[in-house]
């Protein structure tokens, strides 16, 4: 039996294209895993967000293999570091 939160029918593409503009996370809050691998038996449409890379990567599984969505490119344009900013 199929419901609504197993089903991940998501835009194949980020449509906001542009610099600075993806930032490594699904859209819709979608859910996602993260690590340095892939999930062994994904369902289709299931997002992973690869921290082995820089900037990390936003994967989408088509139901054959992995696509990149995006990469989290966004940073902070200031000079305050974390521990400067509430």
């Amino acid at each position: 039996m199929l419901d609504a939160s197993a089903v991940l029918h998501t835009p194949r593409k980020n449509l906001y294209v542009g610099y600075l503009t993806s930032g490594g996370i699904p859209p819709n809050g979608a859910p996602f895993v993260q690590g340095i691998e892939f999930p062994p038996n994904p369902a289709q449409g299931a997002f992973c967000l690869r921290t082995d890379y820089v900037p990390n990567n936003l994967y989408r599984y088509d139901g054959r293999v992995w696509s990149l969505y995006s990469s989290d490119v966004r940073m902070t344009l200031n000079d305050f570091g974390a521990e400067d900013v509430a």
